[in-house]
């Protein structure tokens, strides 16, 4: 299913029409602030308003990076408030890799036991490969996967996919055993 008008209002605002990024902003950041909380909660970051309301502003400035890409790369196979749930979401991955990545702040406890340098790279291989199955899905999986993921409800995801509760039932059960059939394939399915 395309989602016609949200890939109309993304045209109109490609074409910088009047009122377009005002509407496109008075729909999406409501409900982008409300899936950010939810996100930031699932990579264990920071989840107060204030991080919210960050995310949501880096999530739209994403819209306008590099000659607005992101947001020319939009198809309309998903609700334009699920595209950006799914910005929002690669967005705290990489502020949660990067805080793994920091050296802790001056009396914090380190954690409980730290992987062996073989360990942490056969950690990095399986998120890779990971990350290759989920980038291998059709756009509509990858979306509902990684709304669930993010801890949306069953509702919330049909309401994003704008579909039927039984039919996003449907789609996460297709996406997941798409999902599968991958990681079969390359080794790191059950």
């Amino acid at each position: 299913m395309i989602h016609r008008e949200d890939l109309a209002l993304a045209a109109r605002c490609l074409r910088d029409e009047a009122g377009a990024w005002e509407t496109l902003l008075r729909q999406a950041t409501p409900r982008l602030g409300a899936a950010a909380l939810r996100i930031l909660q699932r990579y264990g970051l920071p989840s107060g308003a204030g991080e919210a309301a960050d995310l949501v502003q880096e999530t739209l400035a994403e819209l306008l990076a590099r000659n607005r890409a992101a947001l020319a790369a939009y198809t309309g196979r998903s609700s334009l408030d699920g595209y950006l749930a799914a910005i929002a979401a690669h967005r705290a991955a990489r502020k949660a890799a990067e805080r793994r990545l920091l050296p802790l702040e001056e009396g914090a406890a380190p954690p409980a036991r730290q992987p062996s340098p073989s360990e942490a790279l056969d950690l990095l291989e399986r998120d890779l490969r990971l990350r290759e199955a989920l980038a291998r899905l059709p756009p509509r999986d990858r979306l509902v996967l990684q709304l669930r993921l993010d801890g949306a409800s069953a509702a919330e995801t049909a309401r994003v996919l704008g579909v039927s509760g039984a039919h996003a039932g449907v789609i996460l059960s297709r996406a997941r055993a798409r999902a599968r059939e991958f990681l079969k394939k390359i080794g790191e399915g059950p």
